[in-house]
């Protein structure tokens, strides 16, 4: 089955002549082929009919039922009718187009092109449904996806959340990723996406943007605990509210096996001193928080608490409103030689970097990997940047990009 090449597949009820008689079928438009079902909630199709080389042809009548038909190669019919003109139009439309794209040339130089399997999926205002039936024909490529986007708020009930999941996540043995996209869960979704979430086991990474922005974040934040221990990474995009930060803060603590967690425009400021305590007591290693504003404040106060925990590895702090006053908070925070990396960029740090290069110099740290672009060095930390090249033994990335030296 290849990648379909257009951004919509057809899906709808239509009728079939069958012998003398009528029946009626759930058809779904493949990426080589057209797959009919029973009906909608089906899941193994009755039949498929290639749509390579084919002839698509509709008759024009006065009124319903309005045909369509395939003809296939080998002469055999395939007569369809539908209840309305449009139908029958975009029917014979997208049919027309996948035989176009299916062509098979006798020159290989005609033949087209066709495009490598997508590595990632973002199905939105399609029915769940649809999206499993595609994906699951997606399955013998070779290069399968390891994120699933899963569907916006038309989420169809046919399966139940958890169920429907659960069949992406079998049909595709390498998933370990699920990326929630402008998704509004409610009721019983969040109920089936946890029970889910509880009990398999593949699933090392989560991601929610744009989605749960309101009361929606309280099932998940609460259950955090409950989820399957291989989940190791939870990422916040504009997804949590600060009510949802306050729940969080008080969750993450209970959260043994957590190894990553990243919040990016979300409203910690106000909860911050007891989410930052919440990490101290849990076992992550990875902490990003970004395009928030913390401020000075916010920043030397984080750092501050962040000082007693020697069990994070990797810190970023891109954007959060911090300028050269949080220096000697930053310097110390490196002393404690507790950090991989940290990642600055994007913060007005001015002077302060001239200090972060010092003690990188003067001190034998564990620091790999540093990032300082957009932070606003000049040129009083040459020197200091010159001292670092030459003595630092451990960094082996330094990005010091837009910056006006």
């Amino acid at each position: 089955e290849k990648p379909l090449k257009y951004n919509t597949i057809k899906e709808g009820q239509v009728t079939k002549k069958c012998s003398k008689s009528y029946k009626k079928f759930w058809a779904v438009v493949g990426s080589s082929s057209l797959y009919l079902y029973k009906n909608a909630k089906d899941t193994n199709e009755v039949e498929a009919i290639p749509l390579v080389n084919v002839n698509i042809t509709s008759e024009t009548v006065a009124k319903a039922p309005y045909p369509f038909e395939i003809e296939l190669p080998s002469g055999t019919n395939h007569c369809f009718t539908v209840n309305t003109l449009e139908e029958q139009r975009e029917w014979a439309q997208i049919l027309g187009q996948i035989n176009e794209s299916n062509f098979l040339s006798d020159n290989e130089d005609e033949e087209p092109e066709l495009m490598s399997p997508r590595s990632n999926f973002a199905f939105k205002r399609e029915k769940l449904l649809l999206s499993y039936r595609y994906m699951k024909n997606m399955v013998e490529q070779q290069a399968v996806p390891h994120i699933v986007y899963l569907p916006q708020d038309e989420v169809m009930h046919r399966f139940g959340y958890e169920i429907a999941i659960r069949k992406l996540c079998k049909a595709f043995g390498s998933l370990d990723t699920l990326y929630f996209k402008d998704c509004q869960f409610g009721g019983d979704c969040m109920d089936d996406l946890m029970k889910f979430l509880e009990s398999f086991d593949k699933i090392t990474s989560i991601v929610f943007e744009n989605t749960m922005k309101s009361a929606n974040c309280d099932p998940f934040v609460h259950a955090i605990s409950r989820l399957s221990r291989s989940v190791q990474c939870l990422t916040f995009i504009n997804s949590l509210s600060a009510k949802g930060a306050q729940k969080l803060s008080q969750s993450i603590s209970d959260c043994r096996f957590l190894l990553s967690l990243s919040l990016q425009h979300v409203p910690i400021k106000n909860e911050l001193i007891p989410l930052i305590q919440g990490i101290n007591s849990s076992s992550l290693e990875s902490l990003e928080i970004s395009n928030t504003d913390l401020g000075d404040t916010g920043t030397c106060t984080l750092i501050s608490l962040l000082c007693v925990n020697t069990k994070l590895l990797h810190l970023t702090l891109h954007q959060v409103g911090a300028t050269r006053a949080c220096k000697d908070s930053l310097t110390t925070y490196l002393l404690s030689d507790t950090l991989l990396s940290l990642n600055l960029s994007g913060n007005k740090l001015g002077d302060a970097v001239e200090g972060i290069f010092s003690v990188l110099c003067d001190s034998q740290l564990r620091m790999k990997k540093l990032n300082l672009s957009d932070t606003r060095m000049n040129h009083s930390a040459v020197f200091s940047l010159c001292r670092l090249l030459q003595e630092n033994k451990t960094i082996y990335s330094l990005d010091i990009s837009e910056n006006r030296l």
